[in-house]
């Protein structure tokens, strides 16, 4: 505990700003009557205060705009989710920690500095989750077709290209996952270059 030598009052060292060459290493008067005193300085002096930081910027732009950038940074990114995916900063925080700090896919945490991108059906546009960007990447490359990443599985395990008489297996396998989650089985049609959801009991052809 330490008295202020401004208020008098008995207060935490919490309460108090550390200072380097103070007797007990803090300062002698309490954060609150220190931020009373600097505002009361501050406008006496607001002129000369706003003269030598214009100074200081002209002097510094490249540190000026790089400020500039950072106090931008959470104020650019929230515009950028509303008006892309129409989620809040908040409701992306929540999702994060929904998802524990990590990718829903590869259960990675980003890098220090980096955030997870956020996964969308470009069909309809609802929000599925956040990826890290490898794995956003490759499920746009796959061009979200399960029946794609069905075949990329089977490529893996065989260490070769998947057959085309095995087609209707992976669909069955596919279907079977997608159909608890309500989610109808979609393909890529490299006739077309879309993607579409196969009807009930209409075979689609072997590529």
């Amino acid at each position: 505990m330490k008295r202020c030598r401004k208020c008098g009052e008995l207060k935490p060292l919490t309460a108090f700003y550390r200072e380097k060459n103070g007797r007990d290493g803090y300062r002698t008067d309490c954060k609150v009557c220190f931020a009373a005193r600097s505002k009361q300085w501050y406008l006496k002096n607001r002129e000369h205060v706003i003269d030598r930081v214009n100074v200081w910027q002209q002097a510094n732009v490249k540190a000026t705009r790089k400020a500039a950038r950072v106090r931008r940074r959470p104020i650019d990114r929230d515009a950028r989710l509303r008006r892309v995916f129409g989620l809040s900063s908040d409701e992306y925080t929540a999702i994060l920690a929904e998802q524990g700090g990590r990718c829903a896919l590869c259960k990675r945490t980003p890098p220090e500095g980096r955030s997870l991108h956020v996964d969308h059906d470009h069909t309809n546009g609802e929000v599925r989750g956040l990826l890290c960007f490898r794995c956003n990447v490759a499920i746009g490359h796959l061009r979200e077709d399960k029946l794609l990443i069905a075949d990329s599985i089977v490529y893996l395990a065989r260490g070769r290209r998947a057959l085309d008489c095995d087609r209707s297996s992976r669909e069955s396998v596919v279907d079977l996952i997608c159909e608890p989650f309500g989610a109808p089985l979609t393909f890529f049609d490299p006739t077309t270059g879309s993607g579409g959801a196969s009807p009930a009991g209409v075979e689609v052809a072997s590529e």
